[in-house]
């Protein structure tokens, strides 16, 4: 069982022991009627690199925007949502060192935990970065490194939705710079006071290192008569204030991502949701 063929395996779906798994595997898929024991298998597994698994999402994702004619935009743009989450990993030793860890609320017991975040193609239901790193890193310092690879690599024009956490000058400034459209929604603290404007459509300047860029400030209200802020580098006249309402709340799609990643082992997800596209690449 060589490296293509423990991949292969690795990206189904294993619903029964594993034993049983291996030996249908090598009759169904490889059409052979031997097989190895769950013991040689574990050890193939231990030699993969984990970067295997990240090259081969870039190369499907890369497939998908550069072959394919039929994914959805909007409005011409790649619409995308970057947003955080926390997961829990195995409680060793190991990864609590690794990650980082977060105290039990009710024991002193410590929990290996991670943060991570992906860039998710709202329309086409699709993860096409994403990162990992230790429990206390800030979800905008992953948006950076999100950023920082797309830019190189892509040649689409990209339109990432924010969500209140997130807005800063030095991220504005950045996604200006990378030629990177972007929605971001604030909250009602410190930094949403220093943008106050008076009309509900208005145009700004920022600064950052000593550089001057605009942007366009909308506000409008909630049926809960809540009053939402967003900040936008569109400055589409054509676009009114109904448009980036509606647009903004299709963010709401890598919540729901977000929601079946802790309902399913987050590995086991995406590895899932590739395996078909990825079975034709490896054969």
């Amino acid at each position: 069982m060589g490296f293509k063929e423990t991949m292969l395996f690795m990206l189904n779906m294993i619903n029964k022991s594993l034993q049983v798994e291996l030996n249908n595997f090598f009759e169904v898929i490889l059409k052979r009627e031997d097989t190895i024991s769950k013991q040689a298998f574990s050890e193939n597994r231990q030699k993969i690199n984990p970067n295997a698994f990240i090259e081969l999402n870039d190369k499907i994702v890369d497939v998908i925007y550069e072959e394919c004619d039929e994914y959805k935009l909007w409005n011409g743009y790649r619409l995308t949502a970057i947003d955080g989450t926390t997961i829990e990993l195995p409680n060793t030793e190991t990864l609590r060192n690794e990650f980082g860890y977060a105290k039990n609320q009710h024991t002193s017991v410590a929990i290996a935990r991670a943060s991570a975040s992906c860039l998710f193609d709202v329309l086409n239901k699709i993860v096409i970065k994403s990162k990992i790193y230790r429990f206390e890193t800030s979800e905008r310092k992953i948006a950076l490194e999100l950023i920082s690879e797309i830019k190189k690599v892509s040649s689409i024009k990209d339109l990432i939705l924010f969500d209140r956490g997130y807005p800063s000058i030095e991220l504005m400034s950045t996604l200006i710079e990378s030629n990177i459209y972007f929605v971001m929604r604030l909250k009602n603290n410190v930094f949403k006071k220093k943008i106050n404007v008076e009309k509900q459509d208005q145009i700004i300047e920022i600064t950052h290192d000593k550089k001057t860029y605009k942007v366009r400030v909308i506000k409008f209200y909630l049926d809960s008569e809540t009053e939402e802020v967003l900040v936008t580098n569109l400055f589409d006249e054509s676009m009114k204030i109904q448009e980036f309402k509606e647009l903004y709340f299709k963010r709401w799609g890598i919540e729901i991502k977000y929601d079946e990643f802790n309902h399913k082992n987050f590995l086991s997800f995406i590895i899932n949701s590739y395996f078909l596209l990825f079975t034709s690449y490896l054969f």
